[in-house]
């Protein structure tokens, strides 16, 4: 405001007024107004559309809205657009702009009006959900179409959500192309009424790997035998590095490539260490300095340290010679005991736990809708996020010895049967679980009959993932199994996981879930590839209303003995988790986040 255009500056009040009909439109100021609009291409839908707006707003509004994830709108559109929009978009958190967009198209729709948008499938996940389709459920939305999952038509490696709300109370509900009761700001049928809480004395259970931040660190096995050869010290900093990408299609778990790990030391020890420093001086020095000149979050200055070192989580494991661990963005969704001699990248979730009880709870079905339920994903994988998934699963409480003997004697089983498959057709916990889930798995009696058709008609019978099987078993030489030895064990790894969930569901008291397991579909997953070997629909309906039960009591009994009081705690997620990746951070190894 100066004393030239102050004559010229509408406030509030003023376009209140004109826009109700008390003032005229023929002004200094409007004209000023729509001058400045021309020039620097502003929009206003209530100055452009007044007499839409003066019958109460829109009939419907269909829109494409950018999609954008947290971190990269502000790298974007920079700190203060994002710090306004978060004013404005009261409690809106660490969203992706689409949300912002639908949050606004809902504010102009008149009383019966329509919004009907696509989006990225993180409308319906995390921060992202509750910011925005869920505070528009709060203030009275209702989901009335949605295609919960659906492949982008373009060239983008996207799966997008097809959706339309309305202020409609009462209204026809089509799900995924079937008629519903109800969809619920996760895009599915069931009651989300009830938010999963955090649960305390969890957080330090499960964390993510160490996230280096600059791919210098990450050597090729040829260079660290030669660095070590050179100077046998060097073994004191050059250790094995295991990735998501690896820990899934390494057939034996072990990471093929080497880093280089100062841990916290200061310069003057690194020197003691030329041959690795100066590799980092020459390969992740540069590109440090480039991301902390461009203004890039700061975790650590130094470049020859991990951007994040999680040293403190680290040692929770420390004399463990074994770690549970799971490749974080990964739709195999396969827990794993590996050698605790690694550096784990932030590709990969560390679990403190030492047991194979720990691991059939985890393992097991029960488990693994939980995740997919409340998980984040990119493109189609979960993100497990341990906040999202986790920190807030509720264990069984009470477990008799008998039930502890059981689950511990069912995951050693079962993880030992699966080590040996793995090892016998020489495949990783990828490909394994694909054959785990092929429907069309032939018997071990058909694998000589099979053995003699060609390729093709393999395929065409049994499926590419048995044609695969084929083709790698008779080229492979590392491969020493039959095919009728991996097809047996296939089955096996199934009958023993139905028996795992099946200890696990004991073990909650809820033996009377008949869980069925067989082939279905399942809505999360992509339309062409939806079919899993699982629990029936309803008993997953069933294991989540009751584990988000369990969830709430456990939460009321953790309050009452005040373990949530200030600073202990909160039902509302916690931000570290935006260091794993889920509000659009890095994935190391992984890729990048939306």
């Amino acid at each position: 405001k100066t004393e030239a255009n102050k004559d010229y500056l509408m406030t509030d009040a003023d376009y209140r007024l004109t826009l109700g009909g008390y003032k005229g439109w023929q002004s200094p100021k409007v004209a000023k107004a729509a001058a400045v609009a021309f020039e620097r291409r502003f929009f206003h839908w209530f100055l452009e559309f007044p007499e839409v707006f003066a019958a109460g707003g829109f009939d419907c509004v269909v829109g494409n809205p950018p999609f954008l994830g947290d971190k990269k709108l502000r790298r974007a559109l920079g700190e203060f657009y994002i710090e306004w929009l978060r004013f404005y978009f009261s409690r809106a958190g660490l969203i992706d702009l689409v949300a912002y967009f639908f949050r606004r198209n809902y504010s102009i729709i008149n009383s019966k009006g329509f919004v009907s948008i696509i989006s990225t499938n993180s409308i319906a996940q995390g921060d992202t959900r509750e910011g925005g389709l869920e505070y528009l459920m709060k203030i009275g939305a209702n989901v009335n179409f949605a295609i919960s999952s659906i492949k982008w038509p373009g060239n983008a490696a996207v799966q997008v959500s097809l959706l339309g709300v309305t202020k409609r109370l009462s209204i026809s509900k089509f799900l995924n192309g079937k008629p519903v009761d109800k969809i619920s700001s996760y895009l599915d049928s069931e009651n989300d009424k009830m938010q999963p809480f955090l649960l305390s004395g969890k957080s330090d259970d499960a964390f993510v790997g160490v996230y280096a931040n600059g791919s210098g660190f990450v050597i090729e096995k040829v260079e660290a035998e030669s660095l070590i050869q050179n100077n046998e010290k060097n073994l004191d900093v050059v250790f094995p590095y295991l990735t998501g990408g690896e820990l899934n299609n390494s057939p034996n778990l072990s990471p093929e490539r080497f880093t280089i790990n100062f841990k916290d030391w200061d310069y003057e020890s690194a020197l003691k260490y030329p041959d690795c420093l100066s590799i980092l001086t020459e390969r992740v020095k540069p590109f440090r300095e480039k991301v902390i000149s461009a203004g890039g979050q700061i975790h650590e200055y130094d470049y020859w340290k991990y951007w994040d070192k999680r040293l403190e989580k680290f040692t929770q494991i420390k004399r463990n010679s074994k770690v549970l661990v799971l490749a974080r963005v990964s739709k195999t969704l396969a827990f794993t005991f590996v050698e605790n001699s690694n550096v784990i990248a932030d590709s990969v979730v560390v679990f403190v736990y030492n047991n194979f009880n720990s691991f059939s709870i985890l393992q097991s079905n029960i488990h693994h809708h939980w995740i997919w339920k409340y998980c984040t994903t990119m493109k189609t994988d979960p993100n497990y996020g341990p906040s999202k998934v986790f920190q807030n699963f509720p264990f069984p409480k009470n477990i008799s010895k008998s039930q502890e003997v059981q689950l511990e004697t069912i995951g050693k089983t079962y993880h030992e049967h699966r080590r040996q498959l793995m090892l016998g057709m020489w495949l990783g916990l990828t490909r394994t679980y694909n054959l785990f889930h092929t429907k069309e798995l032939p018997t071990p009696e058909e694998a000589e009959a099979i053995s003699a058709l060609p390729p093709k008609a393999i395929e065409k019978q049994y499926g590419k993932e048995v044609g695969k099987l084929v083709r790698h078993l008779a080229e492979n030489e590392a491969a020493m199994y039959t095919l009728e030895q991996a097809l047996a064990g296939i089955r096996r790894l199934r009958a023993l996981h139905v028996e795992m969930d099946q200890a696990v569901l004991e073990a909650y008291g809820w033996s009377d879930i008949a869980l069925r397991h067989d082939f279905y579909e399942v809505d999360y997953l992509p339309e062409h590839d939806r079919v899993r070997f699982t629990i029936h629909p309803e008993a997953r309906k069933e294991v989540l209303r009751r584990l988000l039960e369990l969830n709430h009591a456990v939460y009321a009994e953790e309050v009452a003995r005040g373990l949530h009081g200030k600073g202990k705690g909160n039902k509302k997620k916690v931000s570290a988790d935006a260091e794993a990746g889920e509000d659009g951070g890095h994935l190391g190894e992984q890729g990048t986040l939306f």
